[in-house]
């Protein structure tokens, strides 16, 4: 079977000169980058080291901010014959504890890292780390010895959005198949250019961002996550800049540009091919609100690709070119399809690479699936027996998959079955309250679970608005509504709101 180590040393020997990966400091303008023989020379050095300090499937957790030291890190943890564990760098002693979590979990035998991390972590994060070795300990590229390999190729820890983070144990076999689904699904080939501003400890920056390029021999653009935040339109300037053809990233992304689109000027975008939106629930409204912001620039709807993907199916499963399907609610809340006019879905394509996908328990049911994408299981427990359950709802329309919610999120009131994601979106379109700014939960009352909606937003006249427009448009009555400060939700490393911290927080408050 090749591995990403024998692509990577192929494109080395074939195409050594050519640009591999490139990182973007926070004004847009290159940190630092490396061609395909560059990046193989520094992942051998690092490599032989790690192989002077480790046997054949030790673990090593990976400690950096983003940038190419962590590209460098992940791909020579494949060299070494060690399972990679990346892990989102605490930026405080709050964070701590999911880092504690994945490292009892993982028993990593050391921290790979570099000086100016090491520099910048606190006395908890010291100790709670295990011995470090420094990139810039590496030895000579040709000490490396190409005789090595483990079972695992990382193991990628579940966002804990739902409960707490799991190691998903990625095989070689899985990361292969899946990085060449994404190849074939997004039409990628020689001169291709992916951007992507995706924290790398995220599968989706990690596969999609470094390891796709490094799988297809193309040239990968990396831009600081930070950045993006800051001005979410350098990453449109970076697309144009690199003439990127694939980039992309979660719902929210796109949002946040289009509100921010009256202030462009002088941009050209039409080399961008295919503008790929996952990780969350992907919003017809605001694929409509982008692609009309920036239409005038050269942006074609056409170059949507909304997908579905989770870190138990290595990252992607499905994807397509946009399309939508609208239904009647009320149908949707019974767990059955049919056509309406008051809620639209936007179908995340089709199944990638010959996998299979099924409904468990009827129309709308949750979205199970199997192939060779998908892991044996996580971390210490034992292989998964049968196709996997992905937790998430969903249905199957005409060949497309279309993602409806998450089964531990869903709220029933009365008997009636409420997404989350519905009633959030009612919220955000309050004037005040952030894109992406919202998380509704159930709460146990004295006749039934009800609604509650914390919201970043200021001003006393947003909770009124918003439970009229919740009455209004969904005939359900909230319990409460909380406002928080502007990122006051607790969200994952990856920026999705984690609803059940949402819920505990509010229970704690009122103990």
């Amino acid at each position: 079977m090749s591995t990403l180590v024998a692509r990577l040393r192929g494109h080395a020997a074939s195409q050594g000169d050519r640009p591999a990966l490139t990182y973007l400091g926070a004004g847009g303008a290159p940190e630092s980058a490396l061609t395909f023989a560059a990046l193989d020379e520094r992942v051998r050095g690092v490599a032989a080291a790690l192989q002077a300090r480790t046997q054949p499937g030790d673990r090593a957790v990976l400690l950096f901010s983003p940038g190419l030291d962590y590209a460098v890190a992940f791909l020579a943890c494949l060299y070494a014959g060690v399972v990679a564990v990346p892990v989102y760098l605490p930026r405080g002693d709050r964070q701590l504890p999911r880092l504690q979590t994945v490292l009892d979990d993982a028993t990593p035998v050391l921290a790979l890292t570099n000086h100016a991390t090491l520099a910048r972590c606190g006395p908890a994060l010291r100790a709670a780390i295990p011995t470090t070795l420094l990139l810039e300990d590496a030895l000579a590229p040709d000490a490396w010895v190409d005789d090595r390999s483990a079972p695992l190729a990382f193991l990628q820890y579940t966002s804990g959005s739902t409960g707490a983070p799991r190691g998903v144990r990625i095989s070689h076999a899985n990361l292969m198949h899946n990085s060449q689904a994404i190849y074939d699904a997004f039409g990628h080939g020689p001169d291709s250019v992916a951007l992507l501003w995706v924290p790398p400890y995220h599968d989706m920056g990690l596969i999609g961002g470094i390891l796709q390029p490094v799988f297809g021999g193309f040239h990968g653009v990396l831009m600081s996550p930070l950045a993006f935040l800051k001005h979410p339109l350098g990453w449109l300037r970076a697309v144009e800049r690199y003439g990127a053809t694939t980039s992309g990233g979660p719902n929210f992304a796109y949002e946040l540009c289009a509100t921010k689109a009256p202030a462009v000027q002088g941009l050209d975008l039409s080399r961008w091919q295919l503008a790929f939106n996952g990780a969350e629930p992907v919003r017809a409204g605001t694929l409509e609100r982008f692609a009309d912001a920036f239409a005038p620039f050269g942006f074609r709807k056409e170059a949507f690709f909304p997908c579905y993907g989770l870190a138990e199916g290595t990252l992607i499963v499905s994807g397509g070119r946009p399309r939508t399907l609208a239904v009647d609610a009320a149908a949707l809340e019974r767990h059955e399809v049919a056509p309406g006019t008051d809620r639209l879905l936007v179908s995340a394509g089709h199944v990638t690479g010959n996998q299979r996908v099924t409904i468990e328990g009827g129309m709308v049911g949750e979205i199970c699936v199997e192939g060779p994408s998908i892991a044996a299981g996580y971390w210490g427990q034992p292989d998964r027996v049968g196709p996997l359950r992905t937790g998430d709802l969903g249905f199957l329309h005409e060949g497309e998959l279309f993602v409806t919610g998450r089964l531990k999120d869903l709220i029933i009131v009365d008997g009636r079955n409420f997404y989350p994601q519905d009633l959030e979106a009612t919220a955000e379109r309050v004037a005040t309250v952030r894109p992406g700014g919202a998380a509704a939960f159930g709460v146990a009352g004295q006749d039934g679970e009800r609604v509650v909606l914390m919201l970043e937003a200021a001003g006393s006249e947003v909770g009124g608005e918003v439970r009229r427009a919740i009455a209004a448009e969904h005939e359900v009555e909230l319990a409460d509504v909380v406002l928080v400060p502007a990122g006051g939700l607790p969200r994952t490393s990856s920026g999705k709101v984690r609803r059940g911290a949402c819920r505990e927080a509010y229970a704690a408050a009122r103990a």
